[in-house]
């Protein structure tokens, strides 16, 4: 939490925008859960997203966190990054699994200037 804090202090700073993406979904990521869904499910993040966007437990067990730091105002949209996240996630797991898996983005700052309507709240997947 004071890594997020911390981003978003400085996404505020320099203009630019911070994206937190949450994966939810308790029943695949219980810990000692033994079908492998919590190491699929991170082999996914690790490969749709950016070596510099910031990957971790959001809420020990339940909730994994990516932080999509240092995103122009200009630059991808968080639907392209959604579902480029969200492809891995239905080859990694596959369609029947991906059906317990819940995301949801956050934008920061909440009022962002020239976003197109992606700048505030939360948007569901």
């Amino acid at each position: 939490m004071n890594l997020l804090r911390l981003e978003r202090n400085r996404a505020e700073r320099s203009g630019r925008r911070l994206v937190l993406m949450l994966v939810e979904s308790p029943s695949l990521l219980k810990p000692g859960d033994r079908t492998g869904a919590a190491e699929k499910i991170q082999y996914a993040l690790s490969h749709s997203t950016r070596d510099a966007d910031i990957r971790g437990w959001y809420q020990d067990g339940a909730v994994i966190g990516v932080i999509f730091t240092e995103l122009p105002l200009a630059g991808p949209s968080i639907s392209k990054i959604s579902a480029k996240v969200n492809s891995a996630l239905h080859g990694s797991l596959g369609a029947d699994r991906l059906g317990n898996v819940a995301l949801s983005v956050h934008v920061f700052p909440d009022h962002c200037e020239g976003c197109k309507g992606e700048g505030s709240g939360v948007e569901a997947i």
